[in-house]
């Protein structure tokens, strides 16, 4: 769920950016050459005010058509060619602006476009109406002014448009280093369950082996000779009891966490996760009990952390038998009281410790203290 979260948050901001790009150094500049014209013109003023609708109409379709493209939608075909006619249509009424209308549409478009096509396309918005303004003045047709033209037209088209499959890029590696983390934490959980099955197999299997082929031999000899098969029955009740001790022992070294290993453990996890952490941490000369309930501890915090907040940071101290593990990204209404800290509580309470755990200024603050 955070993750998602923050996904859609990155969409957000490169959206932004994207909007931002081409209101800026598409729509800002091109309605300041159109009324700059306008002014020196007051035969073009209502040619100017159509042209500045005809390119707001096109900043429109920029906006859902970079939209749509982060998030692979099909190509707005219909949208595109109404976008490409107000274009054309703002360059026709006041070239002298109206051309910002085209390289924005080109911004918009470009997403949904082949490189080759790409560069087709690009051409035409740069020579169309810079071709457009020789026709209509004898001085646009001067190879000075033609040619600074040319270089004008070329570099706000290739840059913007460079820009925004810039962002598109950015967008990607996103979505890959998101599907990344993911996959990181669902091969740690495989390795950890592969891990607990080979021990589990490594200790029962030869075992439960032993105790299938006498179980099997005292029903063999059990009705000539009740003797041996009552001593292959001891012996079988004898390997299930050591069986059991055995698997007793492996589940209790599961339990007993090691205090070091978890915080190494919790900071990897929570860096994978995109929490940036710091641990100041003491724990050398504490008793084994106290190691393992502030390791379980820590457990609990990076699960709350990362199930029921947003957070972009994580800090944890450890200092004389206490614990404290703060992060932020709460929500007010969010005050920490779960299954998870109640049964942490039972567990610190056996051996005489205590947690509280509270969240206060959209951070979520948990303090577990042991006998140390």
């Amino acid at each position: 769920m955070v993750r998602g979260a923050r996904v859609g948050v990155g969409r957000r901001v490169i959206g932004l950016a994207a909007d931002t790009l081409g209101l800026f150094f598409g729509v800002a500049m091109g309605l300041e050459k159109l009324a700059a014209g306008a002014v020196q013109d007051h035969a073009y003023i209502w040619r100017s005010a159509v042209a500045a609708c005809c390119l707001v109409g096109v900043f429109v379709f920029y906006c859902r058509a970079h939209r749509g493209a982060f998030r692979e939608a099909p190509r707005p075909t219909r949208a595109m060619v109404v976008a490409g006619v107000l274009a054309a249509a703002a360059v026709g009424l006041n070239p002298i602006g109206g051309e910002f209308a085209a390289i924005v549409w080109s911004m918009g478009a470009v997403p949904y476009l082949s490189r080759r096509a790409a560069i087709g396309f690009g051409a035409v918005v740069v020579l169309a109406p810079i071709t457009y303004i020789g026709v209509l003045s004898p001085a646009g047709r001067c190879p000075p002014v033609f040619a600074l033209n040319f270089v004008s037209m070329f570099f706000w088209t290739a840059v913007l448009c460079g820009l925004v499959l810039a962002l598109r890029w950015v967008w990607r590696l996103t979505l890959e280093f998101d599907a990344g983390q993911e996959a990181r934490a669902r091969l740690a959980v495989s390795e950890e369950r592969l891990r607990f099955g080979r021990d589990l197999h490594d200790l029962l299997g030869h075992r439960l082996s032993v105790i299938a082929l006498k179980s099997e031999l005292s029903a063999k000899i059990g009705a000539r000779d009740p003797e041996a098969a009552a001593a292959e029955m001891r012996d079988v009740r004898s390997l299930a009891k050591e069986a059991l001790t055995e698997v007793r022992a492996a589940v209790r070294g599961y339990r007993a966490l090691d205090l070091d290993e978890e915080l190494a453990s919790v900071r990897a996890v929570l860096e994978a996760a995109g929490v940036r952490c710091t641990v100041d941490a003491e724990t050398a000369g504490m008793p084994d009990d106290a190691r393992t309930m502030l390791a379980w501890a820590l457990r609990e915090g990076v699960t709350n952390a990362l199930k029921h907040s947003s957070a972009s940071f994580c800090a944890i101290t450890i200092r004389g038998g206490v614990l404290e593990m703060r992060n932020d990204g709460v929500a007010p209404a969010d005050d920490g009281d779960g299954s998870g800290l109640r049964g942490l509580r039972e567990r610190a309470g056996a051996v005489g410790g205590s947690i509280t755990a509270a969240a206060a200024g959209g951070e979520f603050l948990l303090r577990a203290a042991v006998p140390a």
